[in-house]
């Protein structure tokens, strides 16, 4: 077993939402294992950091124009 601490994500649970980002690789004795391409995963977290964003600007707006109506 390895004494070292690892963080990372789950592949099943990735590869539920995002298939394309995870594969399955082959340890030398022949055993498989599946991995996520984090690197790849960039992108989408990039998308849904602006997407939160948005949504934010909007409720704030939305609060504001609540409280100049009472």
């Amino acid at each position: 077993a390895d004494p070292k601490k690892h963080v990372g994500f789950i592949a099943q649970e990735v590869e539920a939402l995002f298939p394309n980002l995870v594969n399955e690789n082959t340890y030398p004795d022949g055993s498989t294992y599946k991995g996520v391409a984090t690197t790849d995963m960039i992108p989408y977290l990039i998308q849904q950091i602006h997407n939160q964003d948005e949504r934010i600007v909007k409720i704030k707006k939305n609060l504001q124009e609540a409280k100049e109506k009472n």
